[in-house]
């Protein structure tokens, strides 16, 4: 027996009749009573006319329906949407974010467009009223990021446990390698497996630090121990160099910097990020780790980021939070702002390889996670575009006004090594990087009749170049 509404849509409440005081042949009748014999339950009752008895069945009310089917993405423009089911008609439907009430939504609602965020993660619960009902049903919830770092999109890795990624832009391709070093696999951009392998270098498994390919198309295997082997992307093998460690030293990641002329990797123990040159020697590289970072920390990743100047992305966590789960970005030495939490996108806490490239599949940068627990390949976004307010280049004084007390701030801000909320306000030479050339720059300009500044000038604007700066907060617009 089914319980159904006057549509027919059953309502979660049935039992098998052969099963009741051996119920058998034909039911004859039914009726159904709110005060049944257990007290505050109501009843049915049955009539068997071929056994010709009267069976009391219990049939306690189902607690009512919650809604179902939540589903939660976010859009280039700061957008998200929710929607689901709704398996019964609610009276009304809360939708919550973070723990506070955003929208209130009547009956038959089942959407929700939750606009004009600001970058960031989010919790969302959403908690249907039955009708008649004070009380909300359980809530049915989901996370999600937003901006830099929202989910794009997610694959199986072809091989055994992945340890290493790496763009390939000269054949618009994804490169990611076992984390034994023995092969790599080749996928479109946009994650589409191509089931074409490079075999790896070595003779028997590595730990396999990362890979990375330059310009040239020469790809970099290396492993935690600092064993180095330059390969082409056929995987014959050009150059080989043992790294100069100290004893316990291990390597995490691996990225190619053009800026700096050489392969980027972290080094664990020292927690420093090591130059390798194209003659395999090592040095330490002017952008050291942050000591703020947690000594329990370890990383899952470099990404320098093309095109930039001393720009890179860092994956790293800690054991005690279930593994590497925060990618952020660095200018030099510091934090600039912009980052974003791996979860709930990426299913991986051993995060073991990111890669990044200026011109994904969707017409912005995206950047590649690798899981080597879940061995799974995860895109994310790396695109700059609505993480920000608008501002005006160069005003850094935020008086609508440009003149040397601009440039003055912009040096305190340098050599104190002061952290603005508006890095793009200072990049007076529009190069994508805030250093002294920019306030040389506004100096020539005021002085010396030097090259206008570039728009956003004169009034609030949003960066028409692509960079790796964002703008926070900015108090003149």
């Amino acid at each position: 027996m089914e319980r159904v509404d006057s549509k027919g849509q059953t309502q979660g409440l049935s039992f098998p009749l052969a099963s009741l005081n051996n119920l058998s042949g034909w039911i004859t009748g039914i009726a159904w009573t709110p005060f049944g014999s257990i007290v505050d339950t109501p009843s049915n009752f049955l009539l068997d006319y071929t056994n010709r008895i009267i069976v009391e069945v219990p049939v306690p009310n189902p607690p009512a329906q919650s809604i179902s089917d939540l589903s939660c993405e976010s859009d280039i423009s700061n957008t998200v949407t929710l929607s689901w089911t709704n398996p019964l008609a609610y009276d009304q439907i809360e939708v919550y974010r973070d723990g506070a009430l955003v929208a209130t939504i009547g009956p038959g609602g089942d959407s929700l467009l939750d606009e004009d965020l600001e970058p960031g993660t989010y919790a969302y619960e959403v908690v249907p009223f039955p009708a008649n009902s004070s009380t909300g049903l359980p809530a049915a919830t989901c996370e999600i990021v937003v901006g830099f770092g929202r989910f794009l999109g997610v694959i199986d890795h072809s091989g055994a446990a992945p340890g290493g990624a790496a763009v390939v832009e000269s054949t618009e391709q994804l490169i990611v390698a076992d984390s034994s070093g023995l092969t790599a696999w080749l996928y479109q951009k946009d994650l589409t497996p191509l089931g074409d392998s490079i075999p790896g270098p070595f003779s028997s498994a590595q730990n396999l630090a990362g890979i990375a390919a330059n310009a040239d198309d020469s790809l970099a295997w290396l492993t935690e121990e600092g064993d180095l082997r330059i390969t082409d992307l056929s995987g014959l093998e050009t150059a080989a160099f043992s790294l100069a460690l100290a004893p316990g030293e291990l390597l995490s990641g691996l990225t190619w910097s053009a800026q700096a002329d050489g392969w980027l990797t972290v080094n664990l123990l020292s927690r420093q990020i090591l130059r390798i040159t194209s003659a395999g020697s090592v040095e330490v590289f002017p952008a050291e780790i942050p000591g703020g970072i947690s000594p329990t920390s370890f990383f899952g990743g470099i990404a320098a980021r093309e095109g930039s100047t001393n720009v890179f992305d860092l994956a790293f966590g800690s054991l005690r939070d279930n593994g590497v789960t925060r990618v952020e970005r660095f200018v030099g030495s510091t934090p600039v702002g912009l980052g974003f939490d791996l979860s709930p996108s990426v299913n991986s806490g051993d995060i073991h390889g990111l890669a990044s490239t200026g011109t994904g599949p969707f017409g912005f940068p995206v950047t590649y996670v690798v899981g080597r627990d879940s061995g799974t390949i995860t895109m994310l976004s790396a695109d700059l575009s609505g993480t920000g307010s608008d501002f005006v280049r160069a005003d850094v004084v935020t008086d609508g006004s440009l003149n040397l007390l601009d440039a003055t701030e912009m040096l305190l801000q340098l050599f104190q090594q002061q952290t603005s909320l508006c890095l793009d306000s200072l990049d007076a030479n529009d190069d994508g990087a805030f250093n002294v050339a920019d306030p040389l720059f506004l100096l020539n300009y005021l002085f010396s009749g030097g090259t206008p500044i570039s728009d956003p000038s004169g009034t609030c604007g949003e960066d028409p170049t692509v960079d790796n700066l964002t703008c926070q907060e900015f108090d003149g617009c």
